[in-house]
């Protein structure tokens, strides 16, 4: 996916859509680049889930955070979940680390929940699968 989806890579709200056949959700900007990944890597058709765990997260989840930007989780050590996102600084960018407090704080406030995809594909225990999905 890194090849596919380069560091630095135009990706906004203007010159990116997409529509994410699980979420029902017609996508622009991060959203758009989690929702591909998400297709890409699980199937176009996996089933959603919805927690408000922090401690749930893994690789692999979509992270709304707020109302204002969406990360997918590469990878998570302790309480700092590594992401890719896109429309940061209006291009896609890969391993910015997020702690607790920078991305539960503002959903939480927010009201908003923490999209997870299934893990069936690669099955709930081998988080390292979907990472390794990604960086190929």
């Amino acid at each position: 996916m890194k090849k596919t989806y380069k560091e630095g890579l135009s990706w906004t709200n203007e010159n990116r859509q997409y529509f994410w056949e699980a979420t029902n959700c017609q996508c622009y900007g991060c959203i758009a680049l989690c929702g591909e990944i998400s297709d890409k890597v699980f199937g176009k058709y996996a089933p959603v889930t919805k927690h408000s765990n922090f401690s749930r997260i893994k690789a692999g989840d979509h992270i709304r955070i707020g109302n204002e930007h969406s990360v997918m989780v590469l990878q998570k050590n302790g309480n700092t979940p590594t992401v890719v996102e896109g429309n940061y600084n209006a291009t896609v960018h890969w391993g910015r680390k997020n702690n607790k407090k920078g991305v539960a704080g503002k959903w939480l406030l927010c009201g908003n929940k923490i999209l997870t995809e299934c893990f069936s594909v690669f099955g709930r225990d081998t988080p390292n699968c979907f990472l390794n999905a990604l960086l190929r």
